[in-house]
């Protein structure tokens, strides 16, 4: 369980993130596209706050679809002092993270990112990350396969098995990811996403 901070002045949305309830009703309403979709379950579990500039809180969530499938998987808010959160959310960098983000996962009908007005956040749905903008490429299976064979040419029928798996993901920060592999030296690797330059 992840208590609130105190009320901040300066981020009059802060106690809304905690809120279990109130966050499911918000990600409804906001990343509702198309079909039929239940955000069944909704567990904070990282936060990283800012007094009175900014705060992300991490959240694990459920979503179940129309024929009853549920996926497990990682959505963030984050908070700003000014309206930057707003100004994210229209950007033309998230745009092109959403585009790609949705053809990635083209089955869940579900939005990646939005500007929630009632608590002045936006919202991204994992891979979809501002500040980790590559990390929508490293978990599609089909472009890394790719990668994988042009960093190791010698292995040209190596490819990726399934799906990027995420082992650790701390938002706007890093992401850990597993790749499990055919046609090459080993069965499986391990890829490293940083906001900054760091490899």
């Amino acid at each position: 369980m992840i208590s609130a901070p105190a009320f901040d002045p300066n981020l009059p949305g802060l106690a809304t993130l905690f809120d279990d309830d109130a966050v499911m009703a918000l990600m409804d309403a906001r990343l509702r596209r198309t079909g039929s979709f239940d955000i069944v379950s909704c567990r904070p579990h990282y936060v990283r706050y800012k007094p009175a500039a900014s705060c992300m809180v991490q959240y694990e969530i459920a979503i179940r679809d129309a024929g009853g499938e549920r996926l497990t998987t990682s959505a963030h808010i984050t908070l700003f002092h000014d309206d930057r959160a707003e100004r994210l959310a229209a950007s033309a960098a998230i745009a092109r993270l959403e585009e790609r983000a949705t053809r990635l996962q083209a089955t869940l009908p579900v939005h990646r990112s939005a500007y929630i007005p009632e608590v002045g956040g936006l919202l991204q749905l994992y891979p979809l990350d501002r500040d980790l903008h590559f990390l929508v490429r490293a978990s599609d299976a089909n472009l890394m396969s790719k990668q994988l064979r042009k960093a190791l040419p010698e292995f040209d029928s190596l490819a990726l098995t399934a799906d990027p798996e995420m082992v650790r993901y701390k938002p706007e920060r890093k992401a850990l990811l597993q790749y499990v592999l055919d046609g090459g030296p080993v069965t499986q690797m391990y890829g490293k996403v940083h906001a900054d330059d760091r490899i």
